[in-house]
């Protein structure tokens, strides 16, 4: 029987997402853990876009931290809470014409083989526009333990299924994130 207090990250994180404004969904082994009707557990991974990570960060910045200390580990922020972590794929919004996969290749690799958390900042500045047409979600493939990019063309960040646990919280999800990994 699953119970409010071994979810107290996601509780935490759902109303702060509900006072801030935006929208997340569920992502990777915890998406998979509902498709599959089975109990959410820590680590949990969520998909948020750019504007509600800064959000976050901003309003909540002692609970947000980089902690890659190894090239094999996940140089994604994550949202802290009482000794669990939720981690924050990031979903940025980009300009087809605009990217440039020589450099964003080449910043992945740094990211993917240094144990220096500050260059995912410069991945994620190459990546974002101002003026999108696309979606890249910015991922970590556990299998493979790589930071990875997927272009997205289908979705609509604010537009969910929901997902309600057997103590009636409520997690947003996206489905066209349920065969991402899966499928790379």
């Amino acid at each position: 029987m699953e119970n409010v207090e071994k979810n107290k990250i996601l509780v935490k994180f759902d109303e702060i997402a509900h006072k801030n404004n935006f929208v997340y969904s569920l992502f990777g082994n915890s998406l998979q853990k509902i498709e599959k009707e089975q109990q959410l557990t820590s680590p949990y991974e969520i998909v948020i876009d750019l504007q509600a990570f800064l959000k976050l960060k901003t309003y909540n910045r002692e609970q947000i931290s980089v902690n890659k200390k190894f090239s094999a580990d996940n140089p994604l922020p994550s949202f802290n809470y009482y000794g669990e972590k939720i981690y924050l794929n990031l979903l940025l919004a980009s300009n087809s014409t605009e990217l440039n996969y020589k450099i964003i290749n080449k910043l992945l690799n740094l990211v993917n083989k240094k144990s220096d958390a500050d260059e995912i900042y410069n991945l994620i500045n190459s990546i974002y526009s101002y003026e999108p047409d696309i979606w890249i979600l910015l991922y970590f493939d556990y299998d493979e333990s790589s930071l990875k990019i997927k272009k997205i063309t289908n979705i609509n960040p604010n537009y969910y299924s929901v997902y309600t646990t057997q103590s009636k919280l409520k997690l947003p999800y996206h489905k066209g994130f349920i065969n991402i990994q899966k499928n790379d």
